[in-house]
């Protein structure tokens, strides 16, 4: 499916049934979920390889989310990678916050199974098409 990234797509959440939940119905939809619960092994395995897409559960311990969500649009090759945020707060100050951060596109958990196949497909069809 996605040629620049193998298919690849980075999910960093605690939460150990959203990532299992998570990475089937990716796999349902032909992608190759990568799971981590930390954002420093998150942002090494990028470093390593390649990916089409970087999910990010604001619910990591710390401001961990916030500090990968920095850390990733300051890298020069993860500037461009596209970056869904997945959050249970829908505030309007969350969800503006979380695109100056280099967010993409937000998804509230719990989300609409279609609702995330919708917006993983639309991401990473918009990687692959910039060559990235």
């Amino acid at each position: 499916m996605a040629t620049q990234s193998n298919g690849r797509v980075v999910l960093v959440t605690p939460d150990r049934v959203l990532a299992d939940v998570t990475a089937f119905r990716l796999n349902l939809l032909g992608f190759q979920p990568i799971v981590y619960d930390d954002a420093d092994a998150a942002l090494a395995g990028l470093e390593h390889d390649s990916a089409g897409l970087l999910m990010v559960d604001l619910r990591l311990e710390d401001g961990q989310a916030w500090r990968l969500l920095d850390a990733v649009s300051r890298n020069e090759t993860t500037a461009a990678l596209p970056v869904l945020v997945l959050s249970t707060d829908a505030e309007l100050d969350t969800v503006q916050k979380a695109f100056r951060a280099g967010a993409r596109d937000f998804l509230v958990l719990p989300y609409d199974p279609l609702a995330l196949d919708r917006k993983v497909e639309q991401l990473v069809a918009e990687w692959e098409a910039v060559g990235t």
